[in-house]
């Protein structure tokens, strides 16, 4: 495309979106993964997670992944979990989490927070928090996937149904929103729609608004009933712009195209 600054503002306005779009992109793609915790140490690495686990249900025994495992035939309510919460704290990026052999004979029922999961998530339990699960509670056969929003008084769920027992939990943190994916390892990474109403109804947008850069944390419950285990290969973080970012080099590009306007006119 010709850039050269002509009288057509609309030719302006083109080349500046043009111009503002590639470099969005390769910010983007450029960006590469690192890997927080590949769980290939003989044992859960307290450098890199504060466990908080009473019962034991996570454990690391060098075969490259971490495991979660539990026996709640008992019927324990409320369900014993355990969770990592990492001591690193994040800004903006992509997070991810890779689950296999999910496997739940949990039969609680619905919407009462007894359901069975594997979940990645931002933020703090006494705070807001975000996360994306896998889950099952007996209403739905085979299981969910599920984004989870607390936003410091209410938990808001959204969720769509899966029967796989591996695949990934991620979560796009731009500084501001957070927006929630899955891969079901047959259409490859999807959106799970948070716009439309939460299963009480409510319509919020998903803005934790995290005074400072948030941990990570992996999570798992055993459900109120039966015997749930899973186990994780990585989890890795992506770094992304800020949208101060963007707005940044949006504004730069205004201004050059400003001053090639003038630069123009003068001659």
């Amino acid at each position: 495309m010709n850039c050269g600054f002509g009288r057509s503002s609309e030719k302006v306005l083109i080349c500046l979106l043009s111009v503002f779009v590639a470099v969005s992109l390769l910010l983007c793609t450029t960006a590469e993964a690192d890997i927080y915790d590949d769980f290939n140490s003989l044992s859960i690495d307290t450098s890199k997670w504060k466990i908080s686990d009473p019962g034991g249900l996570f454990s690391q025994p060098g075969d490259g992944q971490l495991h979660f495992y539990s026996d709640n035939s008992a019927g324990v309510n409320p369900p014993p979990g355990g969770s990592l919460t990492s001591t690193t704290s994040f800004t903006a990026g992509f997070f991810s989490m890779d689950f296999n052999n999910f496997f739940s004979s949990n039969t609680s029922p619905g919407n009462q927070g007894l359901g069975s999961f594997a979940a990645l998530g931002l933020g703090t339990r006494t705070t807001t928090y975000v996360r994306m699960l896998r889950g099952r509670v007996v209403s739905k056969q085979y299981g969910y996937f599920e984004a989870n929003y607390f936003d410091g008084t209410d938990l808001h769920v959204w969720y769509v149904f899966t029967d796989v027992t591996s695949g990934q939990l991620g979560l796009c943190y731009d500084g501001s929103a957070v927006s929630f994916f899955y891969n079901d390892g047959l259409d490859g990474w999807q959106r799970l729609d948070t716009t439309g109403p939460d299963t009480n109804g409510a319509i919020v947008t998903v803005t934790p608004g995290w005074s400072s850069p948030p941990p990570l944390f992996v999570s798992g419950n055993p459900g109120a009933s039966g015997i749930t285990h899973f186990a994780v290969d990585k989890v890795e973080y992506t770094p992304v712009p800020e949208p101060s970012t963007m707005i940044l080099l949006g504004s730069g590009l205004i201004g050059l195209a400003s001053y090639g306007r003038k630069k123009f006119f003068k001659k």
